[in-house]
């Protein structure tokens, strides 16, 4: 009998080393947004969380301590978790550089980037209040992706009321004037001089 295998697309297979597989997750954001693209942090979480955090309590017990002697082995312990801090931005450059995990990343990000997600991105952008020209660019992204306001057509409820603007100088067109009117959404805009 012959085996039939199911082809897969590159990434989209589980990767053969869990802790690898783990770390593709994290780096692509699947379990926790403040790990998502930062191989050093994925990289500490998957392979030194344990030891670090160990390392840290220990820092924090000698600090209890006031007998001497103990400043030096709170500094040991200090160098230890930089070594380990480093050693893992070193081995997440390597892994995020690895053919197979690059591919399962891609894969895990397009399975993650849905347009509902950058729909709940784009809406969190532009409901915020702190960086307004990301807000600006926002609504302006919105409004390119929904076509909303091209071509006449405006979306929505709106009510417009224009005066007519005094004419200060003789010659110069007046704006057209919409008188009020409720605007449904997806019609079009009657302009006076339209009919």
């Amino acid at each position: 009998m012959s085996k039939v295998k199911s082809k897969l697309s590159a990434g989209e297979a589980l990767l053969k080393n869990p802790k690898h597989e783990l770390f593709c997750w994290l780096y692509a954001g699947s379990h926790n947004r403040e790990l998502f693209g930062n191989g050093k942090r994925c990289y500490i979480q998957v392979y030194f969380s344990t030891e670090i955090l160990k390392l840290k309590e220990e820092i924090l017990k000698l600090a209890n301590d006031t007998e001497k002697g103990y400043s030096r082995l709170v500094l040991m312990k200090e160098n230890r978790i930089k070594s380990l801090e480093h050693q893992a931005s070193v081995r997440a450059t390597e892994l995020v550089a690895n053919r197979s995990l690059k591919a399962r990343i891609d894969f895990l990000l397009l399975e993650l980037i849905s347009h509902d997600f950058m729909d709940r991105e784009l809406a969190f952008t532009a409901a915020q209040r702190n960086d307004l020209n990301s807000k600006v660019q926002a609504i302006k992204e919105y409004n390119r992706m929904t076509d909303r306001g091209s071509k006449g057509n405006l979306e929505g409820n709106f009510t417009f009321s224009w005066e007519d603007e005094p004419e200060s100088k003789p010659g110069v067109k007046k704006r057209p004037v919409l008188k009020k009117a409720e605007v449904k959404v997806g019609t079009d805009v009657e302009w006076e001089g339209d009919k």
